[in-house]
């Protein structure tokens, strides 16, 4: 699933100032005021015509059998250093090994972000249930009509694979999407090298929907992408049969 991939680097952002109208129509400014034109700045990586859409969640908080998905904090960027800076984390993805300087730079976004109205960028913290230990990440980013579909990713530390902690994460990041956002559609992508991500894709339901043939260049070479997909309605028909 590509996870830590820049999204800026896959989802140009729209221009500031056809955000501020977008917003100015909407009758929306960012969280905590400010002008017009500042606040689109702040919140343009939402896509779409915005005539309607569900607003954002604040302070997402999720608690499943062994875990609990947060706000990312300030004091996460250790932890999530500990993770992203992993040869194994971002073999097969577009970026480098994290500095600890990307770390606090993807926790500052991802907060700055959430204070936009409309939310567009979900990152969330994944940490263990009782003792808050951060084990990884997880989230979207809401574009496309109405909001309502997205790029999904979850990425937790080698250490907590084999047994069930990503798909449980990824599906409790699932539910907060197709189910109190209201979503319509998810999708991620993955090298086909990267087996792991293809399964827990398949694991989640997702479809596979395409293969693009050396579409991104990574890491000195061109890449295949594997492109999953699952829509709302295919969810609820998994988890009622």
């Amino acid at each position: 699933m590509a996870a830590a991939l820049d999204h800026e680097e896959r989802h140009p952002r729209a221009g500031a100032l056809d955000v501020a109208q977008e917003l100015q129509e909407l009758g929306l400014v960012a969280v905590g005021g400010g002008d017009l034109e500042s606040s689109a700045r702040r919140c343009s990586g939402s896509a779409g015509p915005l005539t309607r859409y569900i607003r954002a969640m604040r302070d997402v908080r999720i608690e499943t059998e062994r875990l609990v998905i947060r706000e990312l904090r300030d004091d996460d960027w250790r932890a999530l250093h500990a993770v992203e800076s992993l040869p194994e984390i971002n073999r097969y993805q577009a970026y480098d090994a994290h500095t600890e300087q990307a770390s606090r730079d993807l926790i500052a976004r991802a907060q700055r972000e959430a204070a936009c109205e409309p939310r567009a960028l979900y990152e969330l913290a994944v940490t263990r249930r009782g003792d808050d230990r951060l084990l990884g990440r997880g989230g979207f980013r809401r574009s496309g009509h109405e909001l309502r579909t997205g790029e999904l990713w979850c990425v937790l530390a080698p250490a907590e694979h084999g047994r069930g902690l990503v798909t449980e994460a990824a599906r409790a990041v699932i539910e907060l999407a197709f189910g109190q956002l209201g979503m319509h559609r998810l999708f991620g992508d993955c090298d086909p090298r990267n087996a792991a991500s293809a399964r827990l894709m398949e694991r989640l339901g997702m479809r596979r929907e395409a293969h693009h043939v050396q579409n991104l260049w990574a890491k000195g070479e061109w890449c295949d992408s594997w492109i999953y997909a699952l829509l709302a309605s295919e969810w609820a028909s998994n988890r009622a049969s």
